[in-house]
């Protein structure tokens, strides 16, 4: 299968004299078909690919009601192929791959500079979707990154006091089952941290919230944390002539906020006592269990809690043949054991008698943690309020809980957003170099005279999309953020040349 412009992948083969118009580039797409966690044993899939568009990213810096900072979703890589001999087709017997071709496959896509032989690392995820195309003899399929699993499952963690940002992140990502991750050191400590029936990917964005932090899933598929002190140097610096002319600039004032509130959520411990009640009375059958999951209260309300105590016979449970307790007392036959997850719990009854019974009491003792006394930390720009009115933002994270910390976030949080910011989109075409080196969140020195626009910036977003069915032309659009100092000064401007992002 010939791609590329007159050029053989895999033999190096020259078909005829075409001259190259493009850099060379050498496109990988390695599919994991038999599930043995190896490509090898798998053709290369791009002599196939006839097209492809690899989208990465966020859209937004703020998220629509401007309570924090836009999630960064779930890359997507759309890759059409070659089916003129059922190859991709799952009901062809025949196929090489047969059975395998169901989704679910991991999926790998690198690019070579032909030029230079270096590799880029473009997208890593797995098959979501095959869609044959019979009239055209193609298939197309669809790929989604990590994110896709980390919403599609719930964890819990019990309450962990004084944990790090960095041994909470890394405890989501353990409790999701994922073994390879890229945190970035943040000690800043949370006094008290749990998950409560969340998806791995809410529970790591209300983290990145409450530090200005940003979570993503990298080109070569590993999840990463990066905190906004983060100190970093510039990846590519392309200058004006070396981009497309048609360079985008979304509306600066789109994320002015100058009236900031931050919610300070200070915890306190509460002394001893139920924390959850069985309100009915089950039936357990003799040498049966029972299994049931409870939430935590105090003063009817959801609350998380520690010291979590294993129920006692007769305090906390009891049981007996009648469900009015009025029968044989079968306490003895029975145990209790449960399994803290922070703000839930999960209780096992254990009938080890020869007689079925009813639970006529069941309760969880602990000590509740509870928000008694919310307070604010707020920050506005009078001169930003004068030119564009109040517009407001308000950051409520249960991991703030001292007010030095909150201070810290709203003093940041005010710096950026109470003037216009430039947000440039990029794009960039016959430079693979500039193309392919960048992944997200990276940072970019940027100069575009036209538009006033020198510094540095990081990558919000990256769209590769082939123009041509051998891949040796492609579109690469970048969305781009500025670079934001941690310890910002009221009245600086954007982007400054610290190498430092808020992330």
């Amino acid at each position: 299968m010939k791609y590329g412009n007159g050029i053989l992948y895999g033999s190096g083969t020259l078909y005829g004299a075409t001259a190259y118009d493009y850099p060379r580039v050498f496109w990988a797409v390695m599919i994991d078909w038999s599930g043995n966690g190896s490509y090898s044993d798998e053709v290369n899939n791009a002599r196939y690919c006839k097209g492809m568009t690899i989208e990465r990213g966020r859209d937004f810096f703020l998220n629509s009601d401007s309570t924090g900072y836009e999630p960064v979703a779930e890359g997507t890589a759309y890759i059409t192929l070659d089916n003129y001999d059922g190859r991709y087709d799952p009901y062809n017997t025949l196929s090489p791959l047969y059975p395998n071709i169901i989704p679910g496959k991991q999926l790998y896509i690198y690019v070579k500079n032909g030029s230079t032989g270096v590799d880029y690392d473009l997208y890593t995820g797995y098959i979501d979707d095959i869609q044959p195309d019979t009239t055209n003899d193609t298939v197309t399929i669809t790929a989604v990154d990590l994110v896709r699993q980390m919403k599609e499952q719930n964890i819990n963690v019990a309450v962990e006091t004084s944990i790090t940002i960095t041994n909470a992140m890394e405890a989501i990502l353990d409790e999701a089952g994922i073994t390879s991750y890229a945190i970035d050191s943040d000690l800043t400590a949370i006094p008290y941290w749990w998950v409560t029936t969340k998806t791995p990917f809410d529970a790591a964005q209300e983290i990145c919230d409450s530090t200005l932090g940003t979570f993503f899933i990298a080109a070569d598929g590993r999840p990463k944390y990066y905190n906004r002190s983060r100190s970093v140097s510039s990846v590519i610096s392309p200058t004006q002539s070396e981009l497309l002319r048609d360079i985008g600039l979304k509306q600066p004032w789109e994320i002015v906020r100058n009236a900031i509130e931050v919610n300070i959520n200070t915890r306190v411990v509460q002394a001893s006592g139920v924390i959850w009640t069985l309100r009915d009375k089950p039936y357990v059958a003799a040498g049966a269990s029972l299994e049931v999951w409870g939430s935590y209260s105090y003063n009817n309300a959801a609350c998380p809690a520690v010291n979590v105590a294993t129920p006692s016979a007769t305090a906390d449970y009891t049981m007996n043949t009648v469900s009015d307790g009025s029968g044989t007392n079968l306490t003895a036959n029975f145990s209790v054991t449960i399994t803290d997850f922070g703000g839930t719990v999960k209780v096992t009854i254990a009938n080890g008698g020869g007689t079925g019974g009813y639970a006529t009491l069941l309760q969880v003792q602990g000590q509740a943690i509870t928000t008694p006394d919310p307070t604010v930390v707020k920050r506005t720009s009078t001169a930003s309020i004068a030119k564009y009115k109040t517009r407001k933002f308000n950051l409520d994270s249960d991991w703030l809980q001292t007010t030095s910390i909150g201070e810290t976030v709203a003093d940041v949080i005010i710096d950026l957003h109470s003037e216009a910011r430039k947000f440039p989109i990029i794009k960039i075409q016959a430079r693979p170099e500039l193309q392919f080196a960048v992944d997200l969140f990276d940072r970019i020195s940027l100069d575009i005279a036209k538009y006033g626009i020198t510094g540095a910036f990081r990558v919000g977003k990256i769209q590769h999309e082939w123009l041509r069915e051998n891949g040796q032309e492609v579109l690469t659009t970048m969305h781009l953020e500025p670079v934001v100092n941690s310890t910002p000064t009221s009245g600086s401007t954007l982007p400054w040349t610290l190498p430092v992002t808020i992330s």
